[in-house]
């Protein structure tokens, strides 16, 4: 796997390019790149759409090489809008669950606009080779167009920003 110093996944001005190159393949295709020439997999992440943020299916995921992520903890950031989340099943209120190499981590209830966790290093499984796969499962989601916003037939749960340390 190749190292950027664990910003891998880094959906803002300061991308790094391993995801530039991966998110601008095409407008509506999902990111699906496994063993790409960087040696990043990620899963259920959208291109980006010009935005500080890319859109992502329930369940996502990507792998990264850090092994200070260990020692420092490593943060996540997402954008969520909860009328939108809420559209498909108002009974549900809207949660967010990471696993890091497999191993449950934490939930938390999602609120509206900018979302940002901090995993501790207390809190991170020990990997002696730094490869940590984050999977973020979201308990809601909604396709664009059947709640009316536009054709996009995608399912959606939020916009991830950032996932590093």
């Amino acid at each position: 796997l190749y190292d950027i110093d664990g910003f891998i996944v880094g959906l803002s001005r300061e991308m790094p390019e391993l995801l530039l190159l991966s998110v601008l393949e095409s407008e509506f295709e999902k990111v699906d790149y496994t063993e790409d020439r960087y040696g990043t997999s990620m899963y259920g992440f959208y291109p980006s759409e010009g935005g500080d943020a890319a859109w992502v299916e329930r369940i996502c995921g990507v792998e990264i090489k850090d092994k200070t992520i260990l020692e420092n903890g490593m943060k996540i950031k997402f954008r969520a809008i909860l009328e939108w989340l809420h559209s498909a099943n108002s009974n549900v209120i809207p949660e967010m669950s990471i696993y890091i190499n497999n191993i449950f981590i934490k939930q938390f209830s999602i609120s509206d606009g900018e979302n940002e966790c901090f995993i501790s290093a207390d809190e991170m499984p020990y990997s002696e080779s730094g490869i940590y796969e984050i999977v973020l499962e979201c308990n809601s989601s909604f396709i664009p167009k059947e709640i009316g916003l536009n054709e996009d037939t995608r399912e959606l749960s939020v916009q991830v920003m950032y996932i590093g340390r």
